[in-house]
């Protein structure tokens, strides 16, 4: 959808999670988090819906990917358990270089804060 709510297009048929995606290349290029059914990884796909590469990361929680303002990495939220009602469940910043899946936490929150789901 353009800036004007027109230009209303379905981008491929992948059944995919309650998440927001990334954008990059004019907005020809999205990441965007599947939904467990497709599998467990990011997925750049382009305007057709074609994907581009897939983007393994290696935890049980993970959403809301975005792409650096060069393209070049993917930054997303994530934690080590899958629910917010597990006592484990933290969520930090990770970034990954999709070139090289290297993934790293660029952010945690302390155990002590109630307030971070």
């Amino acid at each position: 959808m353009n800036a004007q709510g027109s230009y209303i297009k379905n981008v491929g048929e992948l059944r995919l999670r309650d998440s927001l995606m990334g954008i990059r290349k004019n907005c020809t290029e999205f990441v965007v988090n599947p939904h467990r059914s497709v599998g467990s990884t990011f997925l750049v796909l382009d305007l057709d819906g074609k994907i581009l590469s897939r983007i393994p990361v290696d935890l049980p929680s993970k959403s809301d990917p975005a792409f650096s303002p060069d393209g070049s990495l993917i930054a997303f939220r994530g934690g080590p358990a899958l629910s917010i009602r597990d006592p484990a469940h933290r969520e930090s910043i990770y970034i990954i270089d999709e070139e090289v899946n290297d993934l790293q936490s660029i952010s945690e929150n302390p155990e002590s804060d109630t307030t971070a789901p």
